[in-house]
C-alpha cells in the first residue's frame, strides 16, 4: 500500500498478486482493490473488474463499490453503472463499518452523496455536499476530486461567475492520483458548460498525453 501511495504501482502490483494468491481472505480484498487502484491509473477498462473481484469474496466491502462508481463515472462514462454502485455504497454505509477509518468514513460518505446528487442531475445539492466534502480531512485526494467536482455543478448550473471563481482557486492537479486522471475530463465538461469552447479545444490538447 505505501509503495502505491507514492506512486511506485509497478512495484506496488508483484506484492498485490501475490496477495491475491497467498493470503487471507481480507489480505485478498484488499489486494483486488489495490490493484484496481493501479489499474486506474494505467488500464482505467480493467480496474471495475478488478473490483468485482473484491466484491466476490466480501460482497459487503463498501471500498470496492466506492472505487466502481468513481470508476464508472469519472473514467469510463457509465453513468448508470455509477449510478447503481454509488447508491450500494450508501445502502452499506448504514450497515457495516467497512474496514475504513472514521477520517474516510466521514469523506467518503458525504462525497457518495455528491457523486449520486451530480449523476441524477441535482446540481444544487450536488454543489452544497462537495463544499461539504471538500471542507473534511483528506483520504485519497477525495478533496481535491470534490473541489473539481463543485466547480463542474456551478458551471451546470449556469452559474458562469461561480465557476470561474471556483476554477481561478483550484490548480492543475499532476501526479499519479486519482485527482490527476479526473482533472481532464471534469475540465473539458466544465468548459463546455461554461460555453468556452477554446477553452475546450485546448483542454482536449491538454487531456490527451494524459488519457492515452
Amino acid at each position: 500500500v505505501y509503495l502505491a501511495s507514492i506512486g511506485e504501482m509497478k512495484k506496488a502490483l508483484p506484492l498485490y498478486a501475490a496477495l491475491v494468491e497467498n493470503g487471507d481472505r481480507e489480505d485478498q480484498v484488499w489486494a483486488h482493490m489495490g490493484i484496481s487502484s493501479a489499474y486506474e491509473l494505467s488500464r482505467p477498462f480493467d480496474a471495475p473488474a478488478e473490483n468485482r473481484k473484491a466484491l466476490a469474496i466480501d460482497p459487503r466491502f463498501i471500498m470496492a463499490y466506492q472505487n466502481i462508481g468513481s470508476e464508472e463515472a469519472f473514467s469510463l462514462s457509465h453513468p448508470g453503472a455509477a449510478l447503481s454502485a454509488f447508491r450500494q455504497t450508501l445502502s452499506l454505509f448504514n450497515h457495516v463499518d467497512g474496514q475504513m477509518s472514521a477520517q474516510a468514513r466521514a469523506i467518503l460518505q458525504i462525497n457518495t452523496s455528491a457523486n449520486v446528487a451530480y449523476l441524477i442531475g441535482d446540481f444544487q445539492t450536488a454543489v452544497a455536499q462537495y463544499a461539504v466534502t471538500a471542507s473534511l480531512p483528506d483520504y485519497a485526494f477525495i478533496v481535491e476530486t470534490a473541489r473539481m467536482q463543485r466547480a463542474d455543478c456551478l458551471a451546470l448550473l449556469h452559474d458562469f461567475g461561480g465557476a470561474h471563481d471556483a476554477w481561478a482557486n483550484i490548480p492543475v492537479a499532476s501526479g499519479l492520483n486519482s485527482a490527476a486522471t479526473s482533472y481532464p475530463a471534469i475540465r473539458i465538461e466544465s468548459d463546455a458548460a461554461l460555453q468556452d469552447w477554446s477553452s475546450v479545444l485546448a483542454d482536449r490538447a491538454s487531456a490527451e498525453p494524459a488519457l492515452a
